[in-house]
């Protein structure tokens, strides 16, 4: 129809006008018949009905009393449905499992090689902060929580530091390693720590946590090593002690660990990815280059001499 519709602009058999208000009937006519095919009644639920989809359950309303910071795993259907199947969960809590098929590598090779050992990977649960895990009930086979009192919150501060060469040898390190004392950590890494005295009256604890920046706030009288419960990401994450930048180091396979100095600091992460800021930059450029074209545009139509 537009091409018709075109020819017979060129060919002067009909006005422009008439042309364009054929295009546009007939694109609506096409837009209303995609509509009708994929927008139907069959596609709507009544809103009593859409909410019922998340109406928590009794482990869910149990779990929820609990206002701190931690993660729960849902194996209620199985390990396999805790990484593959749906993410209710992750509705109302901070959720270790889930489905998405964007992960990060690191952390789907973390699932393949530890978690889907579950019950046998107790170490990188206590370090994923998975202090509830909702199991089916053995004589009903509805949800119930088990509650991990190993959990080790969202960070802390560790004795020893183990190097190793390769990603595999610290993924076999997980399977038996005790994440409260011990951190694992690259071999390339090792010169770029220092020595660290471990304080059995240090502490470490969350302030704020937020998508794009956590905070907390730390006291030890050396120089400690501390590790924190999120996942390592060096395409955006920065951490500041004192506001002072300082390297994160990927450490246990997945998580983030830095140099904490003695005395009292504050802790930050901030996601600040250099695309993003970049990206911003050449945004405001070029939008002010095209204000820039318009005003002058506009100052030479308004200067321009008329003709006599």
């Amino acid at each position: 129809v537009a091409a018709l519709a075109v020819f017979a602009v060129i060919k002067q058999k009909i006005k422009p006008l008439y042309a364009i208000i054929a295009i546009g009937v007939f694109a609506l006519i096409d837009v209303f018949g995609i509509n009708t095919k994929y927008l139907n009644e069959n596609n709507y639920q009544d809103a009593a009905e859409y909410e019922n989809n998340f109406t928590p359950s009794p482990a869910d309303l149990q779990i929820l009393k609990d206002t701190s910071y931690y993660r729960v795993l849902n194996v209620s259907q199985g390990i396999s449905a805790a990484f593959n199947g749906g993410a209710l969960s992750s509705y109302f809590h901070k959720s270790i499992g889930g489905y998405h098929p964007a992960k990060l590598s690191i952390y789907q090779d973390l699932i393949e090689r530890q978690l889907y050992k579950f019950p046998n990977c107790l170490p990188v649960l206590n370090m994923l902060n998975t202090k509830y895990i909702i199991v089916p009930d053995q004589q009903s086979g509805q949800p119930m929580v088990q509650q991990n009192p190993e959990a080790l919150g969202a960070a802390w501060l560790v004795k020893s530091l183990q190097f190793k060469e390769t990603p595999a040898a610290i993924m076999d390190e997980l399977s038996s390693f005790n994440p409260s004392e011990t951190a694992v950590l690259y071999q390339k890494d090792k010169s770029a720590i220092g020595a660290i005295q471990y304080d059995s009256t240090a502490s470490i604890q969350l302030v704020k946590a937020e998508n794009d920046q956590m905070s907390y706030a730390s006291n030890a009288s050396t120089n400690q090593f501390a590790v924190f419960s999120e996942v390592f990401y060096d395409a955006g994450w920065k951490a500041y002690v004192d506001d002072k930048e300082t390297p994160i180091f990927q450490t246990n396979y997945v998580l983030r660990g830095i140099q904490v100095p003695a005395g009292k600091h504050t802790i930050q992460f901030r996601f600040e990815p250099a695309s993003y800021s970049i990206g911003l930059k050449a945004a405001m450029g070029s939008s002010a280059i095209i204000w820039l074209l318009l005003l002058g545009a506009t100052v030479g139509a308004i200067r321009k001499p008329k003709k006599a």
